[in-house]
């Protein structure tokens, strides 16, 4: 089957991508980074498009092969990809919107590693410079955390979906410290700060509040106890929540 064909293909290929964190020259890593972001091109146009979410079952099989891929490919590269922002800042794009996009929570927990072991060399000085241009990406992910951290409209069909998405919004919450420990504590605040005056201003639901305060409470520990902006706005609307 088709699907069948796709799945050896992306197990091939992991295997490369893989291997590759052991090559013997950045001109290999380049040339498989070129061709890994035509296949996204050619398989998931509209991936990079903020605006259009992924919705058919077609397009599920294809994020989720896509997310082992580029997933490898960030791991085995990260040295690269914290050395040279501007040669790969394609491939975290990609990572991001895969991240943000995918609605199976499982996929999107694949791409956390990749996110931590970024993090982990952007915070040592010698790369101070590319820590301050992958912020903006950091600032993107503290966001479609925030969104994957709501709880559904309609509830849970079973009380083991519900504990399982329990557990996993802690899970989550490790990933919101690493993006503040890369984008500072005046941005960390800033991204639920927004969405929570959002969904006061647009009498938005409990779940789009409730999501931006647990995310809050998260990234508590990297935040800065020096901190004078942003915190007393964010005590203000606390003590006046109904």
């Amino acid at each position: 089957s088709e699907v069948g064909v796709f799945d050896a293909a992306v197990e091939c290929l992991s295997i490369i991508l893989r291997e590759s964190r052991d090559a013997p020259s950045e001109q290999l890593i380049l040339s498989l980074y070129e061709h890994l972001i035509s296949v996204q091109n050619k398989l998931l146009p509209t991936l990079l498009n903020v605006n259009l979410d992924v919705e058919d079952d077609q397009d599920d099989e294809l994020m989720e092969g896509l997310t082992r891929l580029f997933v490898e490919a960030g791991e085995a590269w990260c040295v690269f990809i914290s050395k040279s922002p501007h040669t790969y800042q394609q491939i975290v794009t990609v990572l991001l919107m895969l991240t943000c996009k995918n609605q199976d929570l499982d996929l999107v927990a694949y791409s956390f590693p990749f996110w931590f072991n970024l993090k982990q060399n952007l915070v040592l000085p010698r790369y101070k410079t590319s820590r301050e241009q992958y912020i903006p990406t950091f600032m993107e992910l503290i966001s479609g955390i925030i969104q994957h951290l709501q709880y559904p409209e309609d509830g849970f069909e079973t009380k083991e979906a519900e504990d399982k998405f329990k557990d996993f919004r802690y899970y989550m919450g490790d990933v919101l410290k690493d993006c503040a420990a890369v984008v500072g504590t005046s941005n960390a605040l800033n991204q639920p700060l927004t969405k929570i005056n959002e969904a006061l201003n647009n009498n938005g639901s409990w779940q789009q509040i409730e999501a931006p305060l647990f995310s809050l409470r998260t990234m508590a520990q990297e935040i800065s106890h020096n901190e004078n902006k942003q915190l007393p706005q964010i005590f203000k609307i606390l003590c006046n929540l109904p």
